[in-house]
């Protein structure tokens, strides 16, 4: 029992920094969850990066907005006005999948001919068949 180094009398190392990043003069980062609030602004800038993704997706953000006040209005008034929302946002969108560069966000999931053609063809379809189909005879 003597000789067990993890016994009441053994030291503990100290917690040593490999050596690679002591050979680059890495330097700590300080913790966020220090009590005198050494993190804040490191929170702040995180929360600022998230709030700037969030409000960059606006193009997504419109049409789903649309096509949720598109389905209110078929919940809560009438089926046809309501599609036609619906239809219309996701036209929209296929617009908006035309805009360059990163603008269109996570409406860009494919290339850009084929989203395009999609979107178009079913928020206009959506549309075409909101108006097609005849009134119901009650």
């Amino acid at each position: 029992m003597a000789d067990d180094p993890s016994g009441p009398g053994a030291e503990v190392p100290a917690p040593v920094e490999p050596a690679a990043a002591q050979a680059q003069g890495a330097t700590r980062v300080a913790d966020d969850s220090r009590p005198e609030g050494g993190g804040a602004p490191r929170r702040a800038a995180e929360r600022k990066g998230f709030v700037r993704k969030v409000l960059g997706q606006w193009p997504l953000a419109l049409v789903l907005a649309g096509v949720a006040l598109g389905l209110a209005i078929v919940a809560f008034t009438h089926w046809r006005l309501g599609a036609t929302v619906v239809g219309a946002s996701i036209t929209v969108g296929g617009l908006l999948r035309a805009l360059p560069g990163r603008i269109p966000g996570l409406l860009a999931v494919r290339n850009r001919p084929v989203d395009m053609i999609l979107l178009l063809g079913v928020g206009i379809g959506i549309v075409v068949l909101a108006w097609v189909v005849p009134p119901s005879r009650g």
